[in-house]
């Protein structure tokens, strides 16, 4: 598009570590980056996401839906998959290293 000045967009995290590539810490905040960045908008439990991990490239909610009925498993402990974003809890040792992090940097 004329008159853009941007290069890319999103968040360029393999464009990042391409240009640091001897940068341990900033590998690293990138790996925590893509386990927990919107941690909060998970569709399905993790019995539910295990399984829909496990069939390969997730395609679409409608497919997911379909995979889990036939599973058996749409209805987890009584949540439907989809039916609200979900929280999963970070480990221990990843919020603490998340936090350690942060203050090796303030």
């Amino acid at each position: 598009m004329r008159g853009w000045d941007y290069e890319g967009g999103g968040q360029c995290l393999d464009i990042i570590l391409k240009a640091y590539p001897k940068d341990k810490q900033l590998k690293e905040i990138v790996r925590l980056w893509r386990l927990y960045h919107l941690n909060d908008m998970n569709a399905g439990t993790p019995k539910q996401q295990a399984h829909l991990k496990s069939l390969g490239e997730y395609k679409s909610y409608e497919w997911a839906c379909e995979e889990l009925m036939k599973a058996g498993i749409i209805y987890d402990n009584g949540y439907k998959y989809g039916s609200e974003w979900l929280f999963n809890e970070i480990p221990k040792q990843d919020l603490k290293r998340i936090k350690d992090i942060i203050k090796e940097n303030s």
